[in-house]
């Protein structure tokens, strides 16, 4: 699901563990040179994807299904 558009390249790669992102403290991220994803404490992934200069978050709601999955489970 699509969260924000045209976020400032500043602002995401300043991210942090530790940092307090959307719904939650960064428990996990991950940078590579064109997307960016972040793990948050409340078990939700984003996904920041660079087009022209800027980024563009979604959120990936399908990770949250899959953690809710494997905590039944157990």
């Amino acid at each position: 699901m699509l969260l924000r558009k045209h976020v400032p390249k500043q602002e995401i790669r300043a991210l942090r563990k530790g940092d307090f992102y959307v719904d939650g403290e960064i428990v996990s991220i991950n940078k590579t040179p064109r997307m960016v994803s972040i793990i948050t404490s409340a078990g939700n992934l984003y996904n920041a994807h660079m087009k022209t200069g800027d980024y563009t978050v979604f959120r990936v709601d399908r990770y949250r299904r899959k953690m809710e999955r494997e905590s039944w489970k157990r």
